[in-house]
C-alpha cells in the first residue's frame, strides 16, 4: 500500500523474482495529483530543535503568506504522523489552499532530559488550554 498528501492509498503486487511492482489497485477518485506538490521543509522550534514540516499546494503557486492555510500537528505521546491522502482536503487545494503539517512530535523525541521534556509538555497543555501552568 502507498499513500501520499497527494495520492490516495494504491496497492502494488511485488514480484519477488524480477524485484519489479506494479500498480494492482488504486481507487477511483476525481483529483489530478500530478498538479501538485509536497516539499519538506524545517524550521527551529524555540527550543533549538530542528522539526519537520511538509507544505502541499498547486505547483508553481508562490508562497507569499496570503495563501489560506490548514496547518496540522500534533505533538504528543511518540506516536508519528505518517502522509496520507484525504478527499476531504481536495477542494481547498483546488481553490489556492496550502496544507502543512508539521512534525512537532520529534520535539520531544530530541529532548535530552525528562524535565525538560516536563516542561514543554505543561506548556504545550497549558496553551492548548488557555492558561498558564502552576510552577
Amino acid at each position: 500500500n502507498f499513500t501520499s498528501y497527494t495520492t490516495p492509498g494504491s496497492i502494488y503486487s511485488y514480484d519477488m523474482a524480477t524485484g519489479k511492482s506494479k500498480l494492482f489497485w488504486k481507487p477511483n477518485v476525481k483529483f489530478d495529483s500530478d498538479r501538485y506538490i509536497t516539499e519538506q521543509v524545517f524550521y527551529t522550534s524555540k527550543d533549538g530543535t530542528r522539526v519537520p514540516m511538509f507544505i502541499t499546494h498547486k505547483k508553481g503557486m508562490k508562497l507569499n503568506g496570503k495563501n489560506p492555510t490548514l496547518l496540522y500537528a500534533y505533538g504528543g505521546f511518540n506516536i508519528s504522523l505518517t502522509p496520507s491522502f484525504n478527499v476531504n482536503r481536495i477542494p481547498f487545494l483546488e481553490n489556492g489552499g496550502v496544507y502543512v503539517v508539521a512534525i512537532s512530535h520529534r520535539q520531544q523525541v530530541h529532548l535530552k532530559r525528562k524535565t525538560r521534556y516536563s516542561r514543554w509538555l505543561k506548556r504545550r497543555f497549558a496553551d492548548g488550554c488557555g492558561h498558564q501552568p502552576a510552577s
